[in-house]
């Protein structure tokens, strides 16, 4: 499960990570050795909920605040410029969200905190993937989050999926996305300025294409 999940939050192309993946001197645990690795400074809680001792007993509100303590020491790796520590970190941040939500009976307002706390955790993993140039990644976990409920219109995935999809010179779909940003939020400056950039785009490909056609007819 472990090596499944380290290989998980690596940059992929074509479903395969863009790394080289070793596994080697696994042999066996002793009776009574921990499954988990000792942490670092940076890494104060296991990387999988259900080995946090009473984590399960913790209230969603104390929960969701492991939570963020896990995704704030991911964006110290991003802005060290720790990118592959920073997705190890908001991965981590997403599975515990989802320990939270696979509890009974929470309530909406608990439910509602849980799906931001994953769309923001989802959505810093896009940004990782947008500056390692895994694209298709970032677009996917943009997508993940503009499924979630209420996060149709979230800015921020729409922003960062347009800004993967300019990167794929998918033009047109990016221009889709910066108008849906500023449809949301007419005064963001990011997203005004990158749809110009497509819209420039597109006016050149227009005239290119005509070229081409004149070319053929004359």
């Amino acid at each position: 499960r472990r090596v499944h999940g380290a290989i998980s939050e690596m940059a992929t192309s074509d479903s395969r990570p863009t790394q080289e993946v070793k596994i080697v001197n696994c042999g066996q645990l002793a009776p009574g050795e921990p499954l988990e690795a000792p942490g670092d400074a940076s890494e104060p809680f296991p990387r999988w909920p259900d080995d946090y001792v009473g984590f399960d007993a913790m209230t969603v509100a104390d929960a969701l605040g492991v939570v963020e303590r896990i995704r704030v020491a991911g964006n110290d790796a991003f802005n060290a410029g720790d990118t592959a520590q920073a997705l190890r970190r908001y991965a981590q941040a997403a599975r515990y969200v989802a320990a939270i939500t696979g509890r009974t009976g929470l309530s909406d307002a608990d439910s509602a905190a849980c799906t931001s706390a994953l769309a923001v955790a989802t959505l810093n993993k896009a940004a990782c993937f947008n500056k390692s140039g895994a694209f298709a990644d970032a677009i996917d976990e943009c997508n993940t989050v503009l499924e979630m409920p209420g996060q149709a219109s979230n800015a921020k995935a729409l922003f960062r999926r347009g800004t993967a999809y300019a990167a794929l010179k998918r033009i047109d779909e990016a221009a889709v996305d910066f108008e849906a940003v500023l449809a949301v939020d007419p005064s963001n400056a990011a997203a005004d300025k990158e749809l110009k950039r497509m819209r420039a785009l597109q006016q050149r490909e227009l005239q290119r294409q005509k070229g081409v056609y004149e070319r053929m007819f004359n």
